[in-house]
């Protein structure tokens, strides 16, 4: 009977290794604005008002915005809150990102290749063109490079831009400061905000990744563990009886 009772000590403590070290399997998660987030655009034309509850977001060299007689440059900023942790629901610190996309309903469409570069200043939906030192400037409140650059040309439509170089970077411990879009020429990207009241066309986020040794276990993991375990127990018992 010692032996047998070993033998299933032995089983609990080797269930235990696997549930404190295994790998979790391959994840994703949809973020939304239910997730918490900000948006807003700014304007050099009227360099001290701030955007963030507008319903679109604006991107061009050449706008008539906000009422403007004169043309002037728009850029916008967003993100998304909270999307690493430890929580259900978020992403594990340290986690692999396989895929990553952030999707818009596009509204106006452009030829221009649009910027999106990894901010590196913090900001909110109160932030100003000048409360940014006269807008996003890479290198200074952005990095250096953009992280995707891209073309959405359909408009009424929803429209992709892959952000895994971002999510990652996240990842591996750089504070999640959200992105800016830049774009280069003067036919101008609009965009559905987190503040649009069609909600099924305000921004989403896609990832998918793997959490690192030692993560979470996935619900199959835990499942399979905890059937081998009460298998392993009903035959000790069964045994037991004969």
């Amino acid at each position: 009977m010692r032996r047998g009772i070993i033998k299933y000590a032995l089983i609990l403590w080797s269930v235990g290794v696997l549930l404190a070290a295994v790998p979790a399997l391959a994840d994703s998660i949809t973020f939304d604005w239910s997730d918490g987030g900000v948006d807003t655009t700014i304007f050099n034309k009227w360099p001290d008002r701030s955007y963030g509850s507008e319903s679109i977001l604006y991107a061009d060299k050449r706008d008539k915005f906000d009422g403007s007689s004169s043309y002037g440059e728009t850029q916008f900023l967003i993100r998304f809150d909270d999307i690493f942790g430890n929580n259900p629901g978020q992403i594990p610190l340290g986690s692999t990102i396989t895929n990553a996309m952030i999707r818009f309903y596009v509204y106006s469409g452009s030829s221009n290749t649009v910027d999106v570069y990894r901010m590196t200043t913090a900001w909110n939906e109160s932030s100003t063109w000048n409360s940014l030192g006269g807008g996003i400037t890479p290198g200074t409140d952005a990095a250096a490079t953009p992280d995707a650059s891209y073309q959405s040309k359909d408009k009424y439509t929803f429209f992709g831009i892959d952000v895994a170089t971002s999510l990652q970077a996240w990842a591996d411990g750089e504070v999640n400061l959200g992105w800016g879009f830049i774009n280069r020429g003067s036919d101008g990207v609009d965009y559905a905000s987190f503040d649009k009241s069609t909600i099924y066309k305000r921004p989403t986020l896609d990832v998918s990744f793997i959490a690192p040794v030692g993560g979470v276990p996935e619900p199959g993991t835990l499942l399979m563990a905890a059937s081998g375990l009460l298998g392993g127990l009903a035959a000790y018992r069964r045994r037991r009886r004969k």
